[in-house]
């Protein structure tokens, strides 16, 4: 098998920048339908650049974060 593409690059993908962090300034949503929270979020890169996304959180999922939130204040 022999592999080939075009010299001037055009095949070639951006890797992306590794995230940095996420953040929010919306609302929690809960979906009954899908049975899970959505959270609106923003991706940032260390290049600088960001990018819009969701968090989604299940049922289960939700007591544990809670609970990991609450231990993180008292330790501060």
């Amino acid at each position: 098998m022999e592999w080939s593409a075009p010299a001037d690059g055009s095949t070639l993908r951006r890797v992306p920048s590794p995230i940095s962090h996420a953040t929010t300034n919306a609302r929690l949503v809960f979906d009954d339908e899908a049975g899970h929270w959505t959270l609106a979020i923003q991706i940032h890169h260390e290049d600088g650049s960001s990018q819009d996304g969701f968090l989604i959180v299940g049922q289960q999922q939700v007591p544990v974060l809670v609970e990991q939130f609450r231990t993180q204040e008292r330790t501060r």
